[in-house]
Formats: C-alpha cells, sequence, structure tokens
C-alpha cells in the first residue's frame, strides 16, 4: 500500500464546537467526534490561522479542546499566518446579490485565506457558505479546487475520505459537479 501523503487540513470552529465526548448520544457531536478520532490515525495536520485559533478558543467542546492538545503534542498542528487576499474577497463578494450573502462570506473568508496557503482542504458544517462559495468558483478559478467537507454528512463518507488520504474529487471541490 503506498504511503498517504499529509496534507494540513482546516477545521472550522462549528466542527470544534459540536463534537461530543463518549457520552454524546446525538448524531451531530457522534460524527464530529468520530471524524476527530478518525484524524489520530491519519498522517495529516490541523492547520489554524489567528483567525481559526480565536473561533476554536471561544466555541470548542472540552472534547475539541483535549483533541487540539493531542494533535500539538503529536506534532500534527501548523500554524500559519495567511496575508489578507482583499482583492479575492470583493472578487467573491462582486459574485454575490444580497449584502447578507456578502457579510456571510466575509465573516468566514479566513478559510479559503488560509486553505489557499495550506493543502485547500476545508472541514465545516456550514452548507450556507459553501453553497455561496460554490456559486462563486463557478467563476473564480482561484477557489474553484478548494475541497470543502462536511463531517457530518454521511452520503460525503468523511471518515472515509481521511482514510483515503484527502483526496480532491472533483464532486468534493467549491467548483465541482
Amino acid at each position: 500500500m503506498a504511503k498517504k501523503i499529509a496534507k494540513n487540513i482546516i477545521i472550522d470552529a462549528d466542527v470544534a464546537r459540536a463534537a461530543g465526548g463518549k457520552e454524546a448520544k446525538h448524531p451531530i457531536p457522534q460524527k464530529c467526534r468520530n471524524f476527530f478520532l478518525t484524524f489520530f490515525d491519519t498522517p495529516h495536520k490541523i492547520a489554524m490561522s489567528p483567525t481559526i485559533r480565536d473561533e476554536w478558543n471561544k466555541h470548542q467542546s472540552s472534547f475539541a479542546r483535549t483533541w487540539r492538545v493531542s494533535m500539538v503534542a503529536r506534532r500534527k498542528f501548523v500554524f500559519v499566518k495567511p496575508v489578507p487576499n482583499i482583492e479575492l474577497e470583493e472578487q467573491i463578494a462582486s459574485k454575490l446579490h444580497t449584502e447578507s450573502k456578502k457579510e456571510a462570506v466575509r465573516k468566514d473568508f479566513h478559510l479559503i485565506e488560509t486553505a489557499l496557503i495550506c493543502d485547500k482542504r476545508v472541514v465545516s458544517m456550514d452548507e450556507k457558505i459553501r453553497a455561496l462559495l460554490s456559486v462563486c468558483a463557478k467563476q473564480l478559478p482561484e477557489i474553484a479546487d478548494i475541497v470543502w467537507v462536511n463531517p457530518i454528512n454521511e452520503d460525503e463518507t468523511p471518515v472515509q475520505w481521511l482514510r483515503d488520504g484527502v483526496p480532491a474529487e472533483n464532486e468534493r471541490l467549491l467548483g465541482g459537479v
């Protein structure tokens, strides 16, 4: 079996907030926890920008906090400082037709900025932002090849995606399908 290449993956704070411990009974915390636990058994690293770190610090569950400490201890944590890309942010905003949509994308644009300097892999449960970015990606090749995976969407097989080496399959790309 070929060795899988480690990728730097951005995990949105919404996943960190939702991850539950062993006692969690609801499917969402269970799926997020399973995603995090599977991450341990892969060569991949979590990448965080200052903004992502701050969001995690505010919203992470106790399970996610413990997981993150373990990732740092295992040297599977990468801290990055993206350069603000105002031009791309404005290009994306210009493709959206309402102020509420523009503001929603601006709020989470740091995920895109960080993905662009890492390995273009984002894990987030935010389907609204994903849909808005997908519309923009049809006209903006800079973001079209960013992979976006929802860890609670079983149709996306997120745990298997991790095990398979986080491939950039067309159906997972912002500009795909």
